[in-house]
């Protein structure tokens, strides 16, 4: 599949977005997400060691890193941002809300998202993800 997708200039944040939309939660390179899209070649970055902070939310989970309202953009520092597990509604909202709506990635419309169902993968989920990823960046 790598060779039907147009891969994105720069770098690229992958992160799930708490549903009472007070924060967000970025993937790391553990989280089975981005070891899909790094596979794909889609150059994936980390957030910064002076903005992870408080772990306390998923400290005892390596896939993931909490971003209180305030660390979004700075922990997501990616050119593009695919916001995982995020349905059509819920990207409106996210673009609109204050904590996300000035980064580089939304106003430069380099915002994506998958289905709500690739969460967590299995089997179909994952497939569902790679029909997102071909959907969104298919050449």
């Amino acid at each position: 599949m790598r060779d039907q997708i147009e891969l994105p200039d720069g770098t690229t944040s992958s992160f799930i977005v708490f549903g009472d939309g007070e924060g967000a939660a970025a993937l790391t390179p553990e989280a089975p997400q981005n070891q899909i899209l790094s596979r794909l070649g889609f150059d994936l970055t980390e957030v910064p060691e002076d903005i992870k902070g408080d772990t306390s939310m998923g400290k005892d989970r390596g896939d993931i890193i909490s971003l209180a309202l305030e660390n979004v953009q700075p922990g997501l520092p990616g050119d593009n941002w695919i916001s995982v597990s995020n349905s059509k509604d819920k990207e409106e909202e996210l673009r609109s809300h204050p904590a996300f709506s000035t980064a580089p990635a939304v106003v430069g419309d380099r915002l994506y998202t998958t289905p709500p169902s690739t969460f967590r993968l299995d089997y179909f989920s994952a497939n569902i993800l790679l029909d997102s990823i071909l959907e969104q960046f298919g050449k």
